[in-house]
């Protein structure tokens, strides 16, 4: 559960329109906010090829697998054996 968590918040996060990254830069970047406007159309068509094309595993496949492993490493406690 905990990687299909962690893939839906980051696949949210990428920066194109209608998901939330884009939202938040935006929020900070004028520019940004207005050149989404004039593009907001086609990044869904953006964001169906970068799901099923290498290029897209590529690009979220590594920092993906990072951040999960970081999670697993906060969730799963080394074990504390005493030695005898």
């Amino acid at each position: 559960i905990l990687q299909i968590n962690v893939g839906l918040m980051l696949f949210n996060l990428i920066p194109l329109p209608p998901l939330d990254g884009s939202k938040v830069v935006a929020a900070f970047s004028k520019t940004y906010s207005d050149l989404m406007d004039r593009i907001s159309m086609f990044t869904f068509i953006l964001l169906i090829v970068l799901i099923n094309t290498e290029i897209g595993r590529t690009i979220f496949g590594r920092p993906y697998a990072a951040i999960v492993s970081w999670l697993f490493t906060l969730a799963v406690p080394e074990s504390t054996s005493a030695a005898a």
